[in-house]
């Protein structure tokens, strides 16, 4: 078994949640419906303004069936990733804003 299909094999037994960031990037949307498609992992999310992610699958003719679309910006979770990101990053120079 080469790697990629070993990869693969390993994806589909642990069906993980999947997250990809760019959603609106027409790479990512592709990757996304291989990913659901050869159901490589139990749950697929593309990040991005949802219009923009459809927008970009239409454009390339792909479904987003079966795969989540969720934006950022508009969660309700923002201030507690931002919180928890600024925590993480802080020594780094990164400031609350």
């Amino acid at each position: 078994m080469d790697f990629v299909q070993e990869m693969k094999s390993k994806a589909k037994s642990l069906q993980k949640k999947l997250v990809l960031p760019e959603g609106s990037d027409p790479r990512t949307v592709k990757a996304a419906r291989i990913i659901a498609d050869e159901k490589l992992a139990a749950s697929v999310f593309l990040l991005g303004k949802e219009s923009d992610v459809e927008k970009t699958a239409g454009h390339e003719g792909i479904s987003l069936n079966g795969i989540t679309v969720l934006n950022p910006a508009a969660s309700p979770l923002l201030d507690k990733y931002a919180a928890a990101y600024h925590e993480l990053r802080k020594h780094k120079g990164m400031t609350a804003e």
